[in-house]
């Protein structure tokens, strides 16, 4: 039952303005009042009641005759006759929460008052000090209770809840708990059942640092889909967008979801790259998982993957595919050919140099044979019967079937058109025949290679010979196209004077063979050799002397004009070629053959100084009495 508390002033001023402002005395005394005092003779509580208060109903008889606020009936104690008296406090001011009619008895001899009422369904007895005035005439009351006094009788009530007690708060029930609110327990921690305890993940309430309903925050799960977050990390997906968590997507840059790794792998997802996640094959590109890894598509993992156009086959870094495999294009298959996307098998008449041919559908062991020029391995793959260096060609004239000479290794004769080497000769000396980019035989003869003639003494000037190189050859003869010119004659000119000379004019004499006429020869030419073949680009040009050999040159070659290439500095030396050319219209020589020989050295002049510079007229020595004598060139049909 709730009582509702009178303070003393509140009951004083009610009192006060009923006009019951005399004293009444429990010994026997008189009570004095503006209303009518009965006092009894056998010691009890003297009664003051007022007339004059209409809702009292009480009459001035001791007796309590008349009508009365609690029970009707007077209550004896001891044969006595107890009087009632009725307070002039009105009934709505003395109680609480429910009405309640009491009837109050008051035995002077055990100072026990007996309350007699009906509230709902709780009828409470109170025992207490009789005659208080106020809360502080009652004994203290139990914790989470306060005294009151209803009636001039002392009573308790629960205090209201949240006042402090000795562990914690008052619940308002009169029970002393640890919390009532959150606000009662320490910062962060939940007020549950009257105790306090810090928030949970599973506790049904967002508290804590959960971002929703036992979700999200550095503590709790990540938060499912439609959930409120703060950042990515709060959601299971990843994926915190207006503080709402996402529904894993395939593009929104964060590994969720089913997916092996970001917006990859997993059954709805593109496939994944190499070295992404995966947990099986179907998760990556290669559709190769190994390790959880995805593997890089490569040309003998066994699957049709990358840039192939079958299993480990086509494309542009694995094998050519077999016949009956897939292609894209005629590269991806070991034939050349792919028809409908599959490789087809290789054929003589398909335009693709493939299977055995050696050349578009010619040569091997099923095609026909090749023509001159196409591509072959053995004689039997050509039509001509003749396979050189991997190409057919057309039997060679007799001079390549010939054998070489014995003194120099050549074969055929220089500027012959040619398809080996060995049709122009063999390597034998110094000499080395071959057949050159442009297709026609040279010879690269190595200067300074042979033995030597003359030299051996002391002039201002001594001449040496290179006996070998140049050696004799033979060559082409003119054709109506071009010229010809090959080397006849070295030799080598020391300067032991103290000033440059220059080589300006030699005197040389002219040998034929073979019905040959010093008219063949179209022109005659002075080089400075550059050190490397006997005639070879590098030589620099000097002097050339038209029909050397006929009036007016009568085989005297110069002057050199003062060329600077023909200078032989103070003390050093200089090695000078002789060659003799033919001209295109000359085609009459086949078969003649020519040299030079340098005799008379006495007739050789030297320019001291420069092109302008005097004669020299000094010493020479080193030509021996038949003269430096050149190799033979002759004029040879292949």
């Amino acid at each position: 039952m709730s009582t509702r508390l009178l303070s003393p002033a509140l009951v004083f001023a009610l009192l006060t303005a009923c006009g019951d402002a005399g004293t009444a005395t429990t010994d026997g005394g008189s009570a004095t009042g503006t209303g009518t005092t009965s006092t009894s003779t056998s010691g009890q509580v003297p009664t003051t009641s007022n007339s004059g208060d209409p809702t009292t109903g009480a009459s001035d008889s001791l007796s309590g005759t008349g009508p009365t606020t609690g029970d009707p009936t007077t209550p004896t104690t001891g044969g006595e006759t107890l009087t009632t008296t009725t307070s002039p406090v009105t009934a709505t001011e003395a109680t609480t929460d429910a009405t309640t009619d009491i009837t109050t008895a008051t035995d002077t001899t055990d100072a026990t008052t007996t309350t007699t009422g009906t509230t709902d369904t709780t009828d409470t007895t109170t025992t207490g000090m009789p005659g208080c005035g106020g809360p502080d005439d009652c004994p203290a009351a139990a914790e989470c209770h306060a005294a009151v006094c209803s009636d001039g009788a002392c009573d308790e009530v629960a205090v209201t809840a949240g006042e402090s007690c000795t562990t914690g708060v008052c619940d308002g029930e009169g029970t002393c708990v640890e919390c009532v609110t959150a606000r009662d327990c320490p910062m962060g921690q939940l007020c549950l059942a009257h105790q306090c305890a810090p928030p949970t993940c599973g506790d049904g309430l967002q508290n804590g640092m959960e971002t929703d309903v036992d979700c999200g925050g550095p503590v709790c799960p990540a938060c499912g889909d439609g959930a409120a977050c703060d950042d990515d990390g709060d959601c299971d997906s990843g994926v915190c967008t207006g503080q709402v968590c996402q529904a894993a997507a395939c593009d929104d840059g964060a590994h969720n979801g089913d997916e092996t790794d970001v917006d990859c792998g997993g059954p709805t997802c593109p496939d994944c790259g190499p070295g992404d996640g995966c947990q099986d094959d179907g998760d990556c590109d290669s559709g190769v998982c190994t390790g959880q890894v995805c593997q890089a598509a490569a040309c003998d993992d066994s699957v049709h993957n990358g840039q192939e156009t079958d299993v480990d086959c086509g494309g542009p870094t694995c094998p050519e595919c077999q016949a009956g495999e897939d292609c894209q294009l005629g590269s991806d298959c070991d034939s050349g050919v792919c028809t409908g996307q599959v490789c087809q098998p290789p054929k003589c008449n398909d335009g693709v140099h493939n299977g055995d041919e050696t050349d578009v559908d010619c040569g091997g062991a099923t095609c026909p044979e090749c023509q001159a020029g196409e591509g072959c391995l053995i004689d039997a793959d050509c039509d001509t019967g003749v396979c050189e260096n991997g190409q057919c060609v057309e039997p060679g004239p007799a001079c390549a079937a010939a054998p070489a000479d014995p003194a120099t290794g050549q074969r055929c004769p220089l500027f012959m058109k040619c398809t080996a080497n060995s049709e122009c000769g063999v390597f034998q000396g110094c000499q080395q025949w071959y057949c050159n980019a442009s297709k026609t035989c040279e010879l690269n003869a190595l200067s300074n290679c042979g033995t030597t003639k003359g030299g051996g003494c002391n002039a201002g000037v001594v001449f040496v010979q290179t006996d070998d190189p140049p050696v004799d050859k033979r060559f082409l003869p003119p054709d109506g196209v071009d010229f010809r010119e090959v080397a006849t004659l070295a030799f080598t000119v020391y300067n032991n004077t103290a000033s440059a000379l220059r080589l300006d004019k030699i005197p040389l004499m002219l040998d034929t063979m073979g019905g040959g006429f010093s008219s063949d020869v179209s022109s005659a030419k002075i080089y400075q050799d550059s050190g490397g073949a006997e005639y070879s680009n590098g030589d620099q040009y000097v002097h050339l002397t038209g029909n050397p050999f006929s009036f007016p040159a009568n085989g005297v070659l110069g002057p050199a004009a003062g060329s600077f290439f023909a200078q032989v500095a103070a003390g050093q030396s200089e090695r000078f070629i002789v060659t003799l050319a033919f001209a295109k219209e000359k085609t009459f020589i086949a078969g003649r053959s020519y040299r030079v020989k340098l005799v008379n050295p006495s007739g050789v002049v030297f320019k001291v100084g420069n092109a302008n510079g005097p004669d020299y007229v000094g010493t020479n020595c080193g030509v021996p009495p038949e003269g430096f004598i050149g190799a033979w060139v002759t004029a040879q049909n292949p």
